[in-house]
């Protein structure tokens, strides 16, 4: 680099000259390099604080942990409450048992079934005397008898299609 400036030259020029590469294409290389190197090194110097708030939310989660049963199984929904921002996170334990408390309300624990067996009793069969007509009428709206809809012949035009649909429903 010495040797480079006592001629007048730029390091730059002459790496960029040996590279076969135009200076305006080196120079923008070279810091898209050290642009992603420096957001590299932010993101590692971001590593202690992020363990030290790792380490202390399993502090309070493990203590929360002993008084509540049904931690494991709400949390999805307090997971969900927090990244919402359903509650206050500036202090961690405070934020955990108001999303606990709201997870409870959300999902509320299934009641303990009576100690006594009720009996089940078979649904009334209904009375068919009454009805008259149970032939010909059905429950799957099947066509009647004798009808076959294969036979049925288009309709010449859109107007006398409807004008047929209206007759089926009963409109017209």
């Amino acid at each position: 680099q010495r040797l480079a400036e006592r001629h007048g030259f730029q390091f730059n020029e002459i790496a960029s000259k040996a590279l076969n590469v135009e200076l305006e294409d080196f120079a923008v290389n070279a810091n898209e390099k050290i642009n992603k190197l420096q957001a590299r090194i932010r993101e590692l110097e971001q590593l202690p604080k992020i363990y030290e708030e790792q380490r202390k939310l399993e502090a309070v989660v493990g203590d929360f942990r002993k008084d509540h049963p049904r931690l494991q199984e709400l949390a999805p929904t307090i997971r969900w409450i927090m990244q919402t921002n359903g509650v206050d996170k500036s202090d961690p334990q405070q934020a955990l048992i108001d999303a606990y408390a709201m997870a409870e309300r959300l999902k509320p624990a299934a009641e303990a079934a009576p100690q006594e067996q009720v009996q089940e009793t078979a649904p009334a069969q209904p009375d068919l005397s009454a009805q008259t007509a149970l032939a010909e009428k059905s429950v799957t709206g099947s066509p009647a008898p004798g009808s076959n809809p294969v036979n049925r012949k288009p309709a010449a035009s859109a107007r006398d299609a409807v004008r047929a649909a209206a007759r089926r429903t009963g409109i017209a």
